[in-house]
């Protein structure tokens, strides 16, 4: 009994020290998001040869949760350092990774050799239409003023269906308001009598030139600030959807490794 119980003293023992996590070496996955210090002990392995351990501590960053700036400096560092260990496949993997986050980087040739070079630039024209995804679409100069204008800011903001819509019925009922207005400012005099030379009553059409008049007057105020206040809408829902998508993102890439392959992930947290 005694010897059972020192055995299952030492198996707690042990099962609570697996159970505690550990961070002594650089590049043991932390998720802290504090990996300054690993991508520093892996640019200093890739400038000393070191590339297996450059390699081996930027597998070990990207299968953390990490920054999307420090994601794309591990798979920079991880690319460069499985091309001098001559693993093409794998060098290709991770520096289009590299590239998916940050499509449109200049290599500076002081620091790459002319193959890396051209490794790189070969890989970037072959996956041009898929870099392409990636790449922040550039954004257009908006005015707010512009949504005063009738149907100038639904053209503005894209909503070109919207702003037909809006200029045809705010045409015609222009049209219908001026046409009845010059209607009865010749039909009728100062006193409001309206008749013609003959002496003969326009009354009834009159009446109903300036019925019309007031309608189409009122409804084009109407669709006028309706189009305005949408324009307004519009504007603000763009802009706000520019700014969430120039913020950083989650990133995810498969890795594929002697092993099997493992998925890196990146974003903010």
């Amino acid at each position: 009994m005694r010897r059972l119980a020192i055995a299952m003293a030492v198996s707690i023992a042990m099962g609570a020290m697996d159970a505690t996590p550990a961070r002594a070496q650089p590049g043991s996955g932390s998720t802290s998001g504090d990996v300054s210090g690993d991508l520093e002990a892996a640019q200093a392995a890739l400038s000393a040869a070191e590339y297996e351990r450059a390699a081996e501590i930027t597998g070990a960053i990207i299968r953390g949760g990490i920054s999307r700036s420090d994601l794309t400096e591990a798979w920079r560092i991880r690319g460069l350092a499985l091309f001098y260990l001559g693993r093409r496949a794998q060098s290709e993997q991770a520096l289009l990774e590299f590239l998916k986050l940050d499509p449109d980087v200049i290599v500076d040739p002081a620091l790459v050799p002319p193959e890396l070079i051209a490794f790189i630039q070969d890989i970037r024209t072959r996956y041009a239409t898929e870099l392409d995804k990636y790449r922040p679409k550039p954004k257009r100069n908006r005015y707010w003023w512009l949504n005063l204008v009738p149907v100038a800011g639904q053209i503005q903001n894209g909503d070109t269906t919207k702003a037909w819509i809006l200029g045809s019925s705010e045409g015609v009922l222009l049209a219908a308001n001026v046409t009845t207005f010059v209607l009865l400012r010749s039909w009728c005099a100062a006193d409001n009598v309206c008749e013609k030379d003959s002496g003969e009553n326009r009354g009834n059409a009159a009446r109903a030139a300036r019925a019309i008049n007031t309608a189409s007057g009122a409804v084009l105020i109407g669709v006028t600030a309706y189009g305005v206040i949408d324009a307004f809408v519009g504007h603000r829902r763009i802009s706000r959807r520019e700014s969430e998508s120039s913020r950083e993102t989650m990133s995810v890439g498969v890795f594929p490794t002697n092993d099997g392959a493992f998925v890196g992930v990146g974003g903010q947290f």
